[in-house]
């Protein structure tokens, strides 16, 4: 089988605080007809691992232009829906959801055809077996040391051990591309297809090119122009914690004792600033600020 591995599109209306680039849609279109091209020149299946878009309903715009490029897919479009597309993060609620819209299409299809899937939120498998794939979406990371800290997720070996039966299993979620090989048995995470957060500016976006007959897997490179992504945000974030924990710790000392809500915290110690009302004005537009 010949696949074209996509993951986490996270199309969307609104332009992430990340990027500068003047016209978001044309952003978004133009990654997919990069990978449209790709399926069509590589004569093969174009499969969609979970997160198309970046919640679970969009204006009607955005499921229109998914559905303009994924009509020009020759060999046809598989998909799953992933955590974002799915309101409240239930499969129950899915025809509730721009997915539902779109798996109506003439050339979408569920990945169940091609292979075992389990939808997110479950730990029933549907599909057939008869390919040896699983598709999930899932956190999964290459290695231990690659998963962050309090963050539950498992890594590709895992993975494998607790699937044996699966040659090829294809995974969403995780936003960073890789490919893990063991005993001829392969973990494939393509990743995202547009850089949507600051941490991402060293990133490279891509798709995979996979050959399970010949065992062949190849990163093919998306565009995603990294002069169109800022730090600055983040910047002003950390320097806005900075004040509000400087805030914190002068109420904390000023009441002699801690309470763990930091509204709480920040609205019951006010009345320390009440002979001084332009910093009382300021910790009241920090905290409107940071409930944002």
């Amino acid at each position: 089988m010949r696949l074209i591995i996509s993951a986490d599109y996270h199309l969307r209306p609104t332009q992430p605080r990340c990027r500068t680039n003047e016209n978001w849609r044309v952003s978004q279109t133009s990654v997919l007809r990069q990978i449209v091209k790709y399926a069509n020149e590589y004569k093969t299946k174009l499969v969609i691992v979970g997160d198309i878009f970046h919640t679970a309903k969009v204006p009607p715009w955005v499921e229109n232009l998914f559905l303009r490029y994924m009509q020009k897919v020759t060999e046809g479009v598989y998909v799953i829906p992933g955590n974002h597309d799915l309101p409240y993060h239930s499969i129950k609620s899915l025809y509730e959801s721009s997915f539902g819209v779109i798996s109506q299409g003439t050339n979408i299809h569920s990945l169940t055809e091609l292979g075992q899937t389990i939808y997110y939120g479950t730990d029933e498998i549907v599909g057939t077996t008869e390919t040896g794939l699983l598709f999930l979406h899932t956190l999964v990371f290459p290695d231990e040391k690659s998963i962050p800290p309090n963050t539950k997720a498992r890594t590709a070996a895992q993975l494998l051990k607790e699937y044996p039966d699966c040659k090829w299993i294809f995974t969403g979620d995780m936003h960073r591309s890789f490919h893990f090989e063991k005993n001829r048995r392969h973990v494939v995470n393509p990743g995202c297809i547009l850089r949507q957060t600051a941490d991402l500016v060293n990133y490279q976006p891509v798709v995979y090119f996979v050959d399970t007959e010949k065992e062949e897997v190849t990163a093919l490179p998306l565009i995603d122009n990294v002069e169109f992504i800022t730090t600055e945000y983040l910047e002003k974030e950390k320097e806005r914690k900075e004040r509000i924990g400087v805030i914190v710790e002068m109420v904390q000392k000023s009441m002699g004792k801690v309470y763990l809500d930091f509204r709480e915290t920040l609205l019951s110690g006010l009345s320390i600033f009440d002979e001084d009302p332009l910093v009382k004005n300021e910790v009241l537009s920090i905290l409107e600020e940071a409930e944002k």
